[in-house]
């Protein structure tokens, strides 16, 4: 199971196609946005989260908090930041499996 930020009108089409992209490829898939999803991933209910516009202060304690759970977080290039509005958590195991999907 994955879940993915939305895809509403704050989204423009070539983002909207790179984010649908990945509840295609898995099994199920849902979509909100926020601190939630990732927690989810942290105590291994879903396999991946994705945000793709928050803000630093939103992501901050999210990567971490997945990274000590065993997990990893980066943005969809594949870099462990928070200030390009993108946080991709996933159980580790599909990280890069993920992120291939998402670019």
């Amino acid at each position: 199971m994955v879940f993915t930020t939305g895809t509403g009108p704050s989204k423009d089409r070539k983002a909207i196609a790179k984010i649908r992209r990945l509840p295609d490829a898995a099994r199920s898939g849902r979509a909100f946005g926020g601190f939630w999803q990732h927690m989810l991933v942290a105590e291994g209910a879903v396999e991946a989260a994705l945000d793709w516009t928050s803000k630093p202060w939103d992501l901050a304690p999210l990567g971490i908090i997945v990274e000590e759970a065993g997990g990893r977080s980066t943005n969809v290039r594949g870099e462990r930041t928070i200030y390009t509005g993108q946080l991709v958590s996933t159980n580790g195991k599909i990280h890069e499996e993920v992120l291939k999907i998402l670019r």
